[in-house]
């Protein structure tokens, strides 16, 4: 992986926490400069908005739910045993969340719903995906 990917590796991870937490409303790029220690021009470099970061963050997001999910899944054999292991993904959600912060669907659902549109799409087809 060359550098530049992993720049904008890690600005993903690290503002899919800061979103996640604090919402879109909440988190300014300024926050996410200070978080991942990237000047304003190194973000700019990589993405051309707080949207374009915040779509890419929840998709991170959602996807290691979705992983963590999976993977608790794949650990059963019987069909009660992969039922009960959606239940235990988030069994200790105090100390051990799927991902810091809360659910991203949830939280970006509920923030989303009537001021960022593409956001809220973005979780609605992840409401869809998970049906």
């Amino acid at each position: 992986m060359k550098k530049g990917d992993r720049t904008r590796e890690h600005i993903i991870m690290k503002s899919a926490e800061i979103f996640n937490q604090r919402g879109y409303a909440g988190t300014s790029l300024n926050d996410i400069i200070a978080d991942t220690g990237i000047k304003k021009g190194g973000i700019y470099r990589h993405f051309a908005s707080k949207d374009e970061i915040a779509l890419e963050a929840y998709n991170y997001a959602a996807s290691m739910v979705a992983r963590k999910f999976s993977e608790a899944v794949d650990q059963e054999q019987s069909a009660s045993g992969k039922l009960v292991s959606f239940f235990r993904v988030y069994e200790n959600v105090v100390d051990d969340p799927p991902f810091i912060g809360g659910c991203p669907m949830q939280n970006t659902a509920v923030e989303s719903d009537d001021t960022h549109l593409e956001l809220c799409g973005q979780a609605r087809q992840g409401k869809a995906r998970a049906a």
